[in-house]
């Protein structure tokens, strides 16, 4: 059961998020025609590049296997010649937009564009000129196009009135999705249960898949300013090398005995290098110690906390998804924060609050609180509810799309060129 919940995200993308299919012209050869609408090299390409984080990573797939590639590229392939043909089923069946549906897909996309530019333009200053010149060159970088873009958009929202009539009836029961979430409930129960480390790992983007929490969490945003980096580096060195002579030293002296001159000797080199330790700890802190406490004070006084995460923090967990959205999860039986961190973390309590300037030995922190989540099962939500009916009625939902795909390929003139994903 737990493998099938990993996946059902991604394969609700087969039914309900289409991928790009074939209706532009770009540089590259086209390398299948359906009914004389051609697919082009660089979708195929597209999909393989989009999805080779994964590939390596999942899937155990040999890159560097030519064969192995070029099958991968071919079952892309065979993906973009449906969802081609499913779009000219679609329009066939008699779900093409209206103008009035045409217009609303029209507005989004103005939205995304509008969107974009402003993105692009805070590298300029605010230029949405420029901006714009960047949003279009990245686009011609991609070999897409504005009239490909929206033309995917119109064949989206074609396919989603469409699969809206074909799922019409499928549904779920109320008694077969409080079954799944009982059993699931229980089923997380026992994998996370003392294992706080893989809830950590498994929940950090807030996932329906984990139905249960093992102890009471928090979640919190942090700004993190690191001590200088050759500090850091030499208090890393020194930390590992009192680690082995501290093993040593419990050894012989069991060996030994405490009055030993060997046992004194190894315990003055080890009391040096804490003491080394300690003095670079200091000098690193004082030596941002002025900016820290910059930071502190903004905070204090009420400025943007995600904003001054950018502005000052070290830490790259909080640079990217989802971390930077969610916040860490935190709780008394964490291990990936230092002591001080932690106890800040657990001792904030509503959210919004944030903490003093926190001192560790590799630099300064400031906390806010973003949630407390309570031990025991994930909430039952409208949202959750959805999901679950989304994956109870998954595998209804794919003989459907399997048997309109069919239909859909059925009399058509395809024609392939393999030999050019080479």
């Amino acid at each position: 059961m737990k493998a099938f919940k990993r996946a059902v995200s991604a394969a609700l993308a087969l039914f309900f998020l289409f991928s790009l299919s074939a209706c532009s012209s770009g540089p590259e050869s086209v390398v299948a025609t359906v009914d004389g609408v051609p697919v082009y090299r660089w979708e195929v390409d597209y999909l393989y590049d989009k999805n080779y984080n994964f590939m390596v990573a999942q899937s155990g797939i040999d890159t560097s296997d030519e064969e192995q590639v070029q099958s991968i590229k071919e079952n892309y392939l065979e993906q973009l010649i449906t969802d081609t043909a499913m779009n000219l089923y679609a329009e066939e069946q008699g779900y093409g937009l209206t103008d009035e549906e045409k217009a609303e897909v029209d507005a989004e996309y103005q939205k995304i564009r509008t969107d974009a530019i402003a993105k692009y333009a805070e590298d300029h200053d605010g230029d949405t000129a420029k901006g714009e010149e960047d949003y279009l060159a990245y686009l011609k970088e991609q070999h897409l196009t504005e009239d490909y873009l929206l033309q995917n958009m119109y064949n989206n929202k074609m396919r989603e009135k469409m699969s809206d009539d074909l799922y019409a009836s499928v549904t779920s029961t109320d008694d077969a999705v409080e079954d799944y979430y009982n059993t699931e409930v229980e089923s997380d129960k026992e994998l996370y249960t003392n294992n706080y480390t893989k809830y950590e790992s498994d929940n950090a983007s807030d996932s329906y898949t984990v139905m249960y929490t093992p102890a009471d969490y928090v979640r919190f945003k942090q700004i993190y300013i690191a001590l200088p980096q050759e500090n850091l580096e030499q208090m890393q060195e020194l930390a590992k090398q009192i680690g082995i002579d501290q093993s040593q030293l419990a050894v012989l002296t069991k060996q030994k005995g405490d009055s030993d001159y060997t046992v004194y000797r190894l315990k003055k080199e080890i009391e040096a290098n804490q003491a080394e330790f300690d003095s670079l700890k200091q000098q690193g802190l004082d030596a941002v110690r002025s900016e820290a406490e910059e930071a502190f004070n903004r905070v204090k006084a009420g400025e943007d906390f995600d904003s001054l995460v950018t502005e000052y923090g070290d830490d790259e967990g909080m640079k990217s998804a989802p971390y930077r959205d969610l916040g860490y999860l935190c709780c008394a039986y964490s291990t990936s924060f230092y002591e001080e961190v932690q106890s800040a973390a657990l001792a904030l309590a509503n959210i919004g609050d944030t903490s003093d300037l926190i001192e560790t030995e590799g630099g300064f922190y400031i906390l806010e609180l973003v949630a407390k989540i309570p031990e025991g099962p994930r909430e039952m939500t409208d949202d959750l509810r959805t999901f679950i009916e989304t994956a109870l009625s998954l595998p209804s939902k794919q003989e459907i799309y399997n048997e309109t795909a069919q239909k859909a390929l059925e009399g058509r003139t395809i024609v392939r060129y393999t030999d050019r994903l080479k």
